[in-house]
């Protein structure tokens, strides 16, 4: 089918692109890097990670875990207005009531505010929250996020006058739903002249500091962190990400009523995130660095800007922290159709060495071995998990799973370029590669513009290498078609790359298709280079050592334990009780035996039935139920609720046949959002308050709902199966909780 299908191998130029893809990889993983973080006795004028992490060891004090109101969370709240007098601000505190209306779900929060005054009325926010969750001490998150911007704020004290004044705004319950920044942005005065924000997040322990996202139009957001960023890492696909998940930061808020923001984290060894492991120990002195080098110059070149100016966002991406290529959103299927004409033309020039026919039949190959590379990647993951008997997010030894999903990408490449090789030739191969990189590229143009970048300039390079080569070179030259095909493959590699090594970073296996989707677009462009049966064999050897490795690799260890959080259930109308191991992973025998039989699958209450976890028998403890008196006039209800558990939380649950309207917590108006048949309603810090909720029934009669009074701590009886999860299990998220609960008719 081609003149050029006589060579019979590329074995030598495959491997040579296998070691360009290796040091393409190293330097993604290096373009992931905090820098080095400054010592506290760095000069004043400076940001200091020392400093800022000296701050936060006073702040958490012993690191007991704070959440919203928490005695623990008090104290944070008031080490954190004394810090703020010490350095000449006037800390105040606005009480109030914070509602998620999305989600149902208020709390009572005390935001801790600070000014610096400006010239102007005109504000910047720089946010960040200072509660954590129930059984997390909270040094990433969002501790890091406080004293990045304690540090800002002692140097930006030294400084002139600026134009704008700069609002310090430390929100609270921000882990039970953005509940402080709801509350700041909904009725504080202040926001009336707020005209940008930055906000600022950690997760994980340790990596660099991201650029997640601003709010569109935020492009002059991003030109001002594009000009005073000391080493950025940005890519505009993290925008497109975060538009598609249900991951909120306090961010959240304030782009959703228009005011402009952006917002930064850093998440690597996510495995860390809402446990107990997030401490400043574990915490990475070079990501709060990093985070005090966007927002110190940031905050400068804000405060003394117009900030009534506004851009259209743009795409974007960073090169190993210096340089920056950036093209407005509008060009971007321009860009792709031009790559798209470069290959046409290509396409055109080299035939006869290529017919339309057997390019086509290399368009066809490159969609196979995309379809097969995923295929074996599940493949050969699905076998792991079978060995190991469990799917692990982030397992203690990562390497056998990154050996099989890079073997994986790789095998179906190697066969299908092995046997395609002697029959289509080297431009059937290449271009059918690029068209089908180059349509994949049009499609992410157009629906996922922000994110396209990843395909579009690789596309751009491939198209542009291959029309010097087939117009002004010898085409059928064997060394200059390597060259060609190594270094478009080298320039596609580096950013998927960093995003491959991120994402395993910041979300594990659980997004093991996304990883190697990229492993395998990776691979595509290899397939012009026809490895030789020992490539072949190498990558089929690979994939059963990975295998192996996995049965003999431990699954989890103290720096990266099982997630395992405890629910003790107790039904006050019943007089029963059961303990809920909630995890994603099996349940280790230690604690199984402990309990002392084996679990059944089941819910935790009764309204969440898409909710299943191992489930045990447990004694009843004599807990005091929640007094609940309920007002009914037609179809309209009070309800009042007082705790007698401490009142951490407290959930109303009502049947979705109710026809549920009108629904106010604690006098606020919040969505009625059916989930699983039932439509519910939570309040987080109530203590021993009365707390009132509000609603209109869409008929007069009556219905079961359920009440829970809820604590996040175990009553007496946890102790010896707490103690039983040892150093390999810890809880994440909300943790270990109690639920009382009771029935009402309404």
């Amino acid at each position: 089918m081609s003149d050029t299908a006589t060579t019979p191998g590329r074995d030598g130029a495959f491997w040579i692109a296998l070691v360009v893809l290796s040091v393409a990889l190293l330097l993604a993983v290096r373009s992931l890097q905090p820098p080095d973080a400054l010592p506290a006795d760095a000069p004043e004028d400076l940001f200091s990670a020392g400093r800022a992490i000296e701050t936060l060891r006073y702040l958490l004090g012993d690191e007991t875990p704070h959440p919203v109101g928490s005695s623990a969370n008090r104290a944070v709240r008031d080490r954190l207005i004394e810090t703020l007098s010490g350095l000449g601000l006037d800390a105040k505190v606005q009480s109030t009531v914070g509602c998620n209306r999305r989600r149902a779900t208020c709390a009572n929060v005390e935001n801790v505010l600070a000014e610096i005054p400006g010239e102007t009325r005109d504000a910047l926010v720089l946010m960040a929250h200072y509660d954590s969750v129930p059984h997390a001490p909270g040094a990433a998150d969002d501790g890091s996020g406080v004293a990045t911007l304690l540090e800002t704020a002692r140097v930006l004290m030294r400084e002139p006058t600026p134009r704008n004044r700069i609002l310090l705004v430390f929100t609270d319950a921000e882990e039970m739903g953005l509940l402080g920044a709801e509350g700041f942005f909904a009725e504080h005065p202040w926001v009336a002249d707020v005209k940008a924000v930055i906000n600022v997040e950690g997760g994980g322990s340790g990596g660099p500091s991201l650029l997640l996202r601003s709010s569109n139009p935020g492009g002059h957001l991003l030109d001002a962190f594009r000009d005073t960023a000391s080493s950025p890492v940005a890519i505009s696909y993290a925008q497109e990400v975060f538009a598609r998940m249900p991951n909120d930061t306090d961010f959240t808020v304030p782009d959703r009523i228009g005011i402009s923001s952006i917002d930064f984290a850093f998440a690597f060894e996510f495995n860390h995130y809402h446990t107990p492991l997030d401490t400043i120990d574990n915490l990475d002195s070079g990501s709060v660095q990093h985070h005090g080098g966007y927002v110190l110059p940031l905050a400068r070149r804000l405060a003394n800007s117009d900030l009534s100016v506004r851009q259209a966002n743009f795409s974007y991406i960073t090169i190993q922290q210096s340089f920056w290529i950036t093209w407005p959103v509008g060009w971007t299927v321009p860009l792709a159709a031009i790559g798209l004409i470069g290959l046409l033309a290509a396409t055109i020039r080299v035939r006869p060495m290529s017919t339309i026919r057997a390019t086509s039949g290399g368009i066809g190959l490159a969609l196979i071995a995309t379809l097969i590379g995923m295929l074996a990647c599940f493949g050969a993951l699905w076998v792991a998990d079978w060995i190991a008997g469990t799917t692990v997010n982030f397992p203690a030894s990562p390497g056998p799973w990154r050996v099989l999903m890079g073997a994986g990408a790789l095998l179906p490449v190697g066969l299908i370029a092995w046997w395609a090789g002697r029959r289509f030739g080297f431009w059937a191969l290449y271009l059918g590669a690029w068209w089908w990189l180059g349509g994949l590229g049009l499609a992410l143009a157009i629906a996922a513009p922000l994110a396209a970048n990843l395909l579009v300039v690789p596309l751009l390079f491939a198209s542009l290498s291959c029309v010097v080569a087939v117009f002004t070179m010898d085409s059928n030259n064997e060394r200059v078609q390597n060259a060609v095909a190594i270094a478009a493959a080298a320039i596609l590699a580096y950013p998927l790359m960093s995003v491959t090594y991120a994402m395993e970073q910041t979300q594990g296996l659980l997004l093991a298709p996304a990883i190697y989707a990229s492993l395998v677009l990776v691979a595509i462009p290899l397939l012009p280079l026809r490895p030789g049966s020992r490539f072949v064999g190498a990558t089929a050897l690979a994939i059963v050592i990975g295998w192996v490795w996995v049965a003999f690799a431990p699954l989890y260890s103290e720096w990266r334990p099982q997630h395992l959080s405890l629910y003790y259930v107790l039904d006050h109308d019943e007089r029963k009780a059961r303990w809920a191991a909630v995890t994603i992973n099996p349940v280790p025998d230690r604690i199984i035996d402990a309990f002392g039989a084996e679990p059944a699958l089941g819910q935790i209450v009764p309204w969440a039935t898409s909710q299943q976890f191992p489930n045990f028998d447990a004694a009843v403890v004599p807990l005091p139920a929640p007094s609940v008196t309920i007002e009914r006039t037609d179809n309209n209800v009070i309800l009042r609720f007082r705790s007698y558990t401490g009142g951490d939380f407290m959930q109303l649950a009502l049947p979705a046949s109710a026809g549920v309207s009108n629904l106010r917590v604690a006098g606020r108006p919040v969505e009625a959002v059916e989930r699983d048949g039932f439509v519910s309603a939570r309040f987080f810090a109530l203590g021993d308050e009365e707390l009132v909720i509000s609603f209109s029934m869409a008929h007069d009669e009556s219905v079961e709902a359920y009440i829970v009074d809820g604590s996040h701590t175990l009553p007496d009886i946890a102790a010896p199966f707490a103690a039983a999860r040892g150093q390999l299990a810890v809880p994440q998220h909300r943790g270990d909780q109690l639920f009382a609960i009771s029935r009402v008719q309404i």
